[in-house]
């Protein structure tokens, strides 16, 4: 466990994106944190097997973007494989917030409110807030049936299993 709370962090990544991979370590490094790349299902990876396995036929997703999407599959099994109850997933093109440690904090610890399964994302990847109506002094996390983008998120074990079954089915 880093000084975060957080079992393990992956960093999605092409491998030849060295410069995007460079730019996350130094991201990480300005809180002392470290980073799993995950290099598995780059473009040339992919293969006519994984797409019948995870995507409809037809569906409209570029090899980029299903690479992309097979990345975070990959996190989501490692996650859900080595039991852990929070793990962070990056893309690798993600900007820190200067009080991002302390956000990250504070999220873990107001999550234990709630123990069902749960993703908090954590990014503000277009522009998706909590109305400031909503929004109460003190808390961070707010409750959602929908997701926002999945450039930045936090879930565990638990979670990261029954997301892996619900894409299974919906390919």
């Amino acid at each position: 466990m880093n000084a975060l709370g957080l079992d393990a962090i992956y960093v999605l990544n092409v491998r030849a994106y060295e410069d995007r991979r460079r730019h996350v370590m130094a991201e990480l490094q300005r809180f002392g944190l470290a980073a799993e790349f995950i290099h598995d299902f780059d473009v040339a990876d992919l293969t006519p097997a994984t797409d019948r396995e995870w995507f409809a036929a037809g569906a409209p997703l570029n090899p980029g973007q299903r690479s992309c999407a097979m990345k975070h599959l990959e996190a989501l099994r490692r996650i859900r494989d080595r039991g852990q109850r929070a793990a962070l997933v990056l893309e690798d093109d993600v900007v820190l917030s200067s009080d991002f440690d302390r956000g990250v904090r504070e999220a873990l610890d107001e999550a234990r409110r709630w123990p069902d399964r749960q993703v908090i994302f954590i990014g503000s990847g277009g522009n998706f807030y909590t109305p400031r109506s909503e929004r109460r002094p003190g808390q961070r996390l707010y409750p959602s049936q929908r997701g926002r983008f999945g450039d930045s998120y936090i879930l565990g074990a638990g979670t990261a299993g029954a997301r892996l079954e619900w894409l299974a089915r919906q390919r």
